[in-house]
Order: C-alpha cells, then sequence, then structure tokens
C-alpha cells in the first residue's frame, strides 16, 4: 500500500506540468455537465456537497488533471490529496496557473487550498458542512522559451519563488443535505453562507445561504439484477440548478451510461450540457451560449483515467475556433 502511494506521488510530480486547477469539484462527472449535487458514487462528490461524504466513508485518494486549449496556452499544474473517515474528510491541494501576457511572457498565481467536510446520516437522509481555506502567491513576467516550454514551467512551478498576494486569503463554509435512495437522490447545498478574509472577522449571511443555494437530482437504473448479478449497462440522468435566486443562474443535465465489466471494472461514456439564464428571461434563453460536454471514464481497481472535453455550443454555428475547445484527462485513485 506505502508502496502504491509513493508511486501516485511520483507520477503526480512528474504529470502535473499539464495539471489544470480543480477549484475543489468532483472531476468524475465532468463529462456530465454538472458539479455532483446529487451523486454519491465516488469520494470527490463531497467537494459539491458535503452530505455525500457518509456514502463513500474510509478512503485515501488522490488526483490529477490535465487541461489545456491550445499547446502550453494557459498551463497550469496541481495535486490534490484527501483522506476521507465515516464522518469526516480533510483535503490539501496545491495549484499553480499560468497566464500568457504576451509571446513567451506569463503571469503565474499559486493556490493552496485547505478544506474539511464533516457529515452525518439518519437511514439515507444526510447533513454535511464544510470549511474550505485558500491563500494564493504571485509571480509576474515570467519567460518561458519556445521549444523549452515543459522544462521551463517545472522549473517556474517547483523551483522558482513567489510572492504573497495580498488580500488573497479568505475561509467559506458550506452547507448542504441529500437524500439517498440508491436509483433516486436529491441534494440541496448552499456552496457559501459564511465568509472570511485576512482583513476582517468571520461573517455569517443569511443572504448568502439564501443566493447561493443550489439544487440536484438525479436517476440511475439498478446495479444488479434480480439475481443479484451485476447489469451489464447502467444508465443515468443528472440535473441540476446553479444559484437560481441569483441573477445569472445556470441549468445542467447530463447523461452517464456504465457499461459494468465488474463490480471495480467500469467504463462510463458521459455527454452533459450547461445552459446560463437569467431569471427575468426563463423562457428566453440564448442556447449559443452553452457549454456542451463528452467524456468518457476508465474504472479498474480503484485506478481512474478519465478524459473529457468541454465546448461552447457556438461551434456549430461555425462560430468559434479550436482553441475554445478545452481538453482534460485526469488521473485518480482511492483504496
Amino acid at each position: 500500500m506505502r508502496r502504491r502511494l509513493l508511486a501516485i506521488l511520483l507520477l503526480f510530480l512528474d504529470a502535473s506540468l499539464f495539471a489544470g486547477v480543480s477549484d475543489m469539484r468532483d472531476d468524475q462527472h465532468r463529462g456530465m455537465g454538472v458539479r455532483g449535487i446529487a451523486l454519491s458514487d465516488s469520494y470527490g462528490t463531497m467537494f459539491a456537497n458535503p452530505a455525500s461524504l457518509v456514502f463513500n466513508p474510509g478512503s485515501i485518494s488522490a488526483s490529477l488533471w490535465v487541461t489545456d486549449n491550445g499547446y502550453v496556452n494557459e498551463p497550469a499544474s496541481g495535486l490534490m490529496l484527501s483522506f476521507c473517515g465515516k464522518r469526516m474528510g480533510f483535503t490539501l491541494e496545491q495549484t499553480t496557473e499560468f497566464t500568457k501576457r504576451e509571446d513567451n511572457l506569463y503571469n503565474a498565481l499559486k493556490y493552496t487550498y485547505l478544506r474539511m467536510d464533516w457529515a452525518y446520516n439518519w437511514k439515507r437522509l444526510s447533513f454535511g458542512l464544510s470549511l474550505n481555506a485558500q491563500t494564493a502567491m504571485k509571480r509576474t513576467s515570467i519567460e518561458i522559451d519556445a521549444g523549452r516550454e515543459l522544462t521551463d514551467l517545472a522549473v517556474q512551478t517547483f523551483f522558482s519563488r513567489y510572492e504573497t498576494k495580498p488580500n488573497s486569503t479568505k475561509v467559506t463554509a458550506a452547507l448542504g443535505a441529500m437524500l439517498d435512495m440508491d436509483w433516486f437522490t436529491i441534494g440541496v447545498v448552499s456552496d457559501q453562507f459564511a465568509e472570511a478574509s485576512d482583513e476582517g472577522s468571520l461573517e455569517f449571511s443569511g443572504k448568502d445561504l439564501y443566493e447561493n443555494l443550489c439544487f440536484g437530482f438525479s436517476l440511475y437504473s439498478p446495479t444488479f439484477n434480480h439475481r443479484s448479478q451485476l447489469n451489464l449497462f447502467k444508465a443515468g440522468v443528472s440535473m441540476e440548478l446553479i444559484h437560481p435566486f441569483q441573477d445569472a443562474s445556470t441549468l445542467r443535465g447530463g447523461i452517464d451510461l456504465k457499461m459494468q465489466m465488474l463490480s471495480d471494472a467500469q467504463i462510463d461514456f458521459m455527454a452533459g450540457w450547461q445552459q446560463p439564464f437569467s431569471t427575468d428571461e426563463l423562457f428566453g434563453m440564448d442556447w449559443t451560449e452553452a457549454t456542451q460536454s463528452i467524456g468518457v471514464l476508465v474504472t479498474l481497481q480503484g485506478w481512474r483515467i478519465n478524459a473529457y472535453a468541454e465546448f461552447p455550443a457556438k461551434l456549430y454555428e461555425g462560430d468559434g475556433s479550436a482553441r475554445d475547445v478545452q481538453t482534460t484527462v485526469s488521473f485518480s485513485f482511492s483504496r
């Protein structure tokens, strides 16, 4: 077990040159285009809804994302480790993202996240609380030589000194609830009801609790048949309403077709849709502002390889370019 974890860490240090910023989201379901508010089939759903923690206890997990919308266009690196018990979860993440200013010149931001999740359940009903602290450091006018992009990025990421970014430290709190019936799940979460910064004390706000509410539900076909045998195919659909009480809201939906060869050997084919809208124009949504996603997830004995792409729907009308397509490959291990 120790050798496996050591191998994972070494792999991450090598491959994280391409990693994308995770922003503490469940990576497994991004191909579906949803956050995972009403999903509970992996440890990572606690990032969307801390109440899901009780359904995936006792795991040690590590994750890596590989993201770019062009070769070394706006690269980033990151590493996440999670330790989850029956009631509590602890996650540590550090990411570095580069923003291109002009040819061969970049600005860089390095974020450190520390998150603690707590959950309690009564039968199939669960409640969760999360505390998320973050801080940032920065560097400017970094020169990356053409032809040596990867080695230069490695040096600038791991061996260069960063300075603290002013007013970048903050702590936020979130609440969530979930009703999990195996085939049908309902989730609700307020992803920020309290906030504290390095310039003030912790502030609780009923308005923030209300305005940051998100809702979701999911439907999945049975994992096993009437003979208690594993079904070869398992299909699911998930829908989410993100911040419906704010001026700018998002409707998310996705489908998942899972091929189950063994209980720990599966392939998922996913597709999703994200549609922004305003409450004033609920029935006048512009579909060209939407984002579509597709993805494939391979799971084998705790290892996951997830490849997905997100692109604007305006590409169907010939508006946009290949750089508007963001492709991602993620690697994770959970035991």
